[in-house]
């Protein structure tokens, strides 16, 4: 014997109805078949307008190698631009030969991990857009 909650009969199921709004499985999979696919993208968006030179050039060529592998979406142009903008803080603290920050190096050395832009993580990233082939030397690129 189970020491649980009684059993119920069908028919009183059927009369109590959901009463805890619980979603069925097949509320589940209609949802699930209803998500939204990402826009991939291909060719280079234009730089946020505040960008200045360094951010551009980092922004053109991050976007370039994502275009490549087909692993660029609309969705992922904000963190793009906050990792093109501590690249660019971090190249002009070293002109001034002002050490940056250990934990701003830190947050952006995660930033290019997490878009695959390191030679650990390439492997790792696979494309948005399956047709589009992986370039033969993609697992060889280096981050600018």
């Amino acid at each position: 014997m189970n020491p649980g909650s009684p059993l119920k009969l069908a028919s009183s199921k059927i009369r109590a109805g959901n009463p805890g709004k619980h979603k069925s499985e097949k509320q589940l999979k209609e949802e699930s078949e209803q998500e939204i696919e990402p826009e991939i993208l291909t060719e280079v968006p234009k730089p946020p307008g505040h960008f200045n030179k360094e951010a551009k050039a980092e922004w053109k060529y991050i976007c370039s190698v994502l275009i490549e592998r087909g692993a660029l979406a609309s969705g992922m142009l904000a963190p793009i631009a906050r990792m093109c903008y501590t690249n660019a803080y971090v190249e002009n603290m070293e002109k001034l030969q002002a050490p940056p920050n250990a934990a701003l190096l830190g947050q952006l050395r995660l930033m290019y991990e997490s878009f695959g832009l390191t030679l650990r993580s390439i492997s790792q990233t696979k494309s948005l857009n399956a047709k589009k082939k992986e370039s033969k030397l993609a697992r060889f690129q280096c981050v600018k």
